[in-house]
């Protein structure tokens, strides 16, 4: 179902208890990461009829510490950029986490 998300390719995972269940982590964050870059989308363009703060930015400054705090003195938009994809990261070390976590069980 979601071969693409799934890290390494030596066999499929089945997401049971134990190392694999680092993969159902995996899938949970980047789920709530991409669905919070939706509501940021919909927050920008207006579509939640609300202003103020926005929430969806700060759910994501907050999943992707602690990397977004080395760029916390930078220009405005390159805060921005670095909020944004920050939790690029922390998804990338869940990945080899339970890739790495997946080969000790095999």
């Amino acid at each position: 179902m979601l071969a693409a998300l799934e890290p390494g390719s030596r066999r499929p995972m089945t997401g049971h208890v134990g190392g694999h269940g680092m993969v159902w982590i995996f899938r949970l964050f980047a789920a709530f990461y991409l669905g919070a870059l939706a509501y940021y989308l919909a927050e920008s363009l207006g579509m939640t009829g609300h202003g103020g703060d926005k929430l969806a930015t700060q759910v994501i400054h907050v999943i992707g510490l602690p990397w977004n705090l080395l760029f916390r003195e930078a220009d405005a938009w390159v805060t921005v950029l670095v909020d944004l994809l920050s939790p690029a990261i922390n998804l990338g070390i869940v990945w080899i986490l339970a890739d790495i976590i997946q080969g000790r069980e095999d």
